[in-house]
Parts: C-alpha cells; structure tokens; sequence
C-alpha cells in the first residue's frame, strides 16, 4: 500500500529548478520606467524563464507583475514599451523598481518553455494574496463586505466590519 502511495506522489510531483541571473534597476522617466543597454544586456537574450516586475523599498521586494518568455531580453524590453503595463508600474506604493529573472535549467524529460509556464502560475498563485499583482487586474473577485449590527453578544467574535 505504502508503495503505490509512492510511486502516485511521483508521478504528480514535479521538480523545477531555476537559477537566478538578474536584478535589473529600472530607470523611472517621469510616469514611465525604462532601461539602460548595458543594465538589458545583463539579461539573457535567449533561454525560457520567468522574470518578476518588482518594488524595491530598501531591503523589501514586492512583486507587482510576473511574467516568462522564451526570449527574456526581448520580451522585457516589450513589456516596458506597452503603456499599460508601465502605467501600472508606476501607479503602485512607492519604492524603486527592479526586474528579477531567472533561467530555467530544465532536468531530464523537462521542455524549458513548459517548465517556465508552470512556474510562472506557481508564482501568481503564491503571491496573489498577499501583493496586488497587475497580472491579476481585472481577474480579481469582487471585495465583500460584509457589516454586523444588533446583538452585542458577538461582538468579541466577530468585528463589525469584515471584508472577504
């Protein structure tokens, strides 16, 4: 029994590495965020892997938008070209901005591309709650709230006020 509950766990677990290559610092112009040649050229031009717009408020990193390519070099340099995406860098707290990429280093049996694309979701799903990720604009649930009155015995229990 113990043997079949092993063999299933590894067929369903996967095991994903990836290295990372880069911290690019974003130059802010104005509302918009560019950068330089030689800060793009410390990024891979070819490879899959995933990069994660970021807010860097001293030591503190927020990811705001996630993103993979198979193309990292080009792909970043598309997304700071698109006004949105810009725009809603720009719109977040303030702090400076960064990129960070990593490479996939794709083990036996692994396609790079699909690897990065798995990634990529795993990363959205774990920071979707706790940071406001452009990815998610638009996808979000609508907020509830929900308001208590009458009845002072929950009052310890429950706040007035919760929103889900």
């Amino acid at each position: 029994k113990c043997a079949n509950h092993s063999e299933r766990r590894q067929e369903t677990d996967a095991d994903y590495h990836l290295r990372w290559v880069a911290c690019v610092e974003l130059d802010a112009n104005g509302h918009f965020y560019s950068i330089d040649e030689q800060a793009l050229a410390t990024i891979p031009a070819t490879g899959a892997g995933v990069y994660m717009f970021c807010r860097r408020h001293g030591r503190t990193l927020s990811p705001q938008y996630i993103g993979r390519s198979r193309c990292l070099r080009r792909r970043i340099r598309e997304h700071l070209e698109r006004v949105s995406l810009v725009r809603a860098l720009a719109e977040g707290e303030t702090g400076r901005r960064v990129v960070l990429v990593a490479l996939v280093e794709p083990r036996r049996g692994q396609r790079a591309a699909r690897v990065a694309a798995e990634v990529e979701n795993l990363l959205i799903r774990h920071f979707r709650c706790a940071f406001d990720l452009v990815n998610e604009k638009g996808n979000r649930a609508p907020k509830r709230h929900v308001h208590w009155h009458g009845g002072r015995a929950y009052r310890d229990l429950i706040p007035r006020r919760i929103q889900l």
